[in-house]
């Protein structure tokens, strides 16, 4: 199985999904997308901001490393989990791998992300890019770290537990934190969600069987779309 993490995360945080997974008899990869984790940044001036010009980096990523694990030679029944942003890429990266998918698992996925109109944002994201800002953090998030106390309100879990996993890797490690996105980011995110799956058509050419879990509350992604663009997936509940 391959695990697809979400905006800002980072390998670590998903290590006793993995080791479940891993109980159950399924071999596991997860990678650090471009610019997250521990490989490497990609804006050399905001170190923290998770920066990239284009999502077609981040399935190059994972197809080189899931191709060195072995995990594309067709010897085995190859399923797909992704979370958030990960969801967005499990579907891409599920239209244009050689080998067959057997099936995919999406948690909040991101079809679109969550500020409206879409179209709106990725062209004045876009601007900003053009004008030279695509490496600048969006609404000066540099340097402020997220909360590390769980709060009942908080977007991401209901789960004190699962909220601390990932500041106790913060902790342990600063170097895997990342704090918000670049304008570069932001307008990679809606280009790719605009033409991929924000998109019927596109969304009719997804073969393999998807399950999506999306939250009653759901806010980090847009919650509209999750729900209109899924729908449109031919083998999905």
């Amino acid at each position: 199985m391959l695990i697809l993490p979400g905006f800002t995360e980072f390998i670590e945080k998903h290590e006793i999904t993995a080791s479940r997974l891993n109980a159950m008899g399924l071999d596991c990869l997860v990678i650090d997308w471009p610019g997250q984790g521990l490989s490497g940044r990609l804006s050399p001036k905001y170190p923290h901001v998770a920066h990239c010009r284009d999502f077609s980096d981040h399935l190059k990523a994972l197809q080189v490393a899931a191709g060195e694990a072995g995990f594309l030679d067709g010897s085995m029944p190859l399923f797909l989990f992704g979370h958030s942003m990960g969801g967005h890429l499990a579907l891409r990266v599920s239209r244009i791998l050689s080998c067959p998918i057997a099936g995919a698992v999406l948690s909040a996925p991101m079809m679109m992300p969550p500020v409206l109109p879409p179209g709106l944002i990725r062209g004045a994201s876009g601007m900003l890019c053009r004008l030279g800002l695509a490496g600048y953090p969006v609404r000066g998030r540099h340097g402020k770290p997220r909360d590390d106390q769980f709060y009942a309100l908080n977007p991401l879990t209901r789960s004190p537990k699962g909220y601390r996993v990932q500041v106790d890797w913060w902790n342990r490690n600063p170097a895997l934190k990342t704090t918000g996105p670049s304008f570069g980011w932001v307008n990679a995110a809606y280009t790719s969600c605009l033409a991929t799956t924000g998109n019927a058509k596109w969304l009719a050419g997804v073969q393999c069987p998807v399950q999506v879990h999306l939250a009653d509350h759901e806010v980090i992604v847009s919650r509209l779309h999750a729900y209109r663009m899924t729908a449109r997936l031919p083998r999905a509940e």
